[in-house]
């Protein structure tokens, strides 16, 4: 007896074993692992902490405050950080001034750890020589 199998355009069978590759992770050794659910980071407080020193040290190597805030953001893999600082950084790229009031209500609706995160990087942008001292302080209180 033979068995006829139908010829299939390679397009077909590649389309479908996409499909199949995508419903599931590819684990190559050992036995499959139940998924798990990803958590968010355990302590964002460190996270915006981490945030303003990363400013400060971008700011001490010579940076613009806004400069470091976008580059600082760009860097950031933590996407629970960028979106409180949305409206900041959306004045940083336009040019507006960031003790703009639409930021400080902005500020005003977030947690208390991203309101802080927000109004010390609106104080250190009063400028002079105490940005730095005013962005290392606020990561110390955080």
């Amino acid at each position: 007896m033979q068995v006829i199998r139908p010829v299939l355009p390679a397009v077909v069978v590649r389309a479908l074993a996409l499909r199949r590759l995508a419903d599931r992770p590819i684990r190559l050794v050992g036995r499959p692992r139940p998924e798990r659910a990803r958590r968010k980071s355990a302590e964002p407080t460190l996270e915006a902490a981490a945030f303003l020193d990363a400013v400060d040290r971008h700011l001490r190597l010579g940076s613009s405050l806004r400069g470091a805030i976008q580059v600082t953001a760009g860097e950031s893999h933590s996407t629970a950080l960028v979106d409180p600082l949305r409206v900041l950084l959306l004045h940083c790229r336009t040019g507006a001034p960031l003790d703009d009031p639409e930021v400080l209500e902005d500020a005003a609706r977030r947690s208390t750890d991203e309101a802080f995160l927000i109004r010390s990087l609106v104080a250190a942008a009063a400028g002079g020589a105490g940005a730095s001292f005013a962005l290392q302080r606020a990561s110390w209180a955080l």
